[in-house]
């Protein structure tokens, strides 16, 4: 993919986003995951950690079926 595919415009929804602010919803959203799989990893045996870090992790899992899913389809040769 050369630059100029990076500035194209993605009609999502109401809202157009270029393929730069994609990739870059997608790095957060692998950095949340990250940081939300070490939380529920060491939730020190508080259950309602345990249970909110799950919760947070499905969250992300919509988000990445809507985004990072996305932004493979679109950046993939």
């Amino acid at each position: 993919m050369d630059k100029g595919d990076e500035s194209k415009e993605l009609k999502l929804g109401r809202r157009s986003m270029n393929r730069r602010e994609l990739k870059r919803i997608d790095g957060r959203i692998r950095v949340i995951k990250k940081a939300a799989q070490e939380l529920k990893e060491r939730h020190g045996g508080i259950p309602a950690v345990e249970r909110n870090a799950a919760r947070i992790l499905a969250s992300l899992k919509m988000l990445e079926i809507n985004i990072s899913d996305l932004s493979a389809f679109l950046t993939s040769p």
